[in-house]
């Protein structure tokens, strides 16, 4: 990854931040937070985007809703002291495809650890 924040940054761009497919997220697997900020750090990425729980047919909004806290409180513990700022992005298909449902979400955590991507649909 020192390689690859060399080549961005001897072409004048910067990683602002870092996106993970929600397959990798697995914060049922101890250091998986950990291994994930450490990789944004290594490319001076600023910002780790989480995605919250999905919902969609057969799948109840609970389960996608405590994912996602779950999800978060990983992060936001695994990101203390770290110059990495966990944020969740508000999507459709997630648990929180709102603006209301995602501060449902974040009004759990203290602002300073964990911000988001408003991402409304049209």
């Amino acid at each position: 990854m020192a390689d690859t924040r060399r080549r961005s940054e001897a072409a004048g761009l910067k990683v602002s931040g870092l996106a993970l497919g929600s397959e990798t997220y697995a914060v049922d697997q101890p250091g998986v937070a950990a291994r994930a900020l450490d990789l944004a750090e290594s490319l001076g990425a600023e910002q780790l985007r989480l995605v919250g729980g999905a919902t969609g047919l057969g799948k109840p909004y609970h389960a996608a809703y405590e994912a996602t806290v779950r999800l978060c409180d990983a992060y936001v513990k695994a990101a203390r002291g770290r110059s990495v700022k966990v944020v969740l992005h508000q999507h459709n298909g997630t648990a929180v495809p709102s603006a209301s449902l995602l501060h449902r979400v974040l009004s759990q955590f203290d602002p300073a650890q964990i911000g988001c991507i408003y991402d409304p649909a049209t």
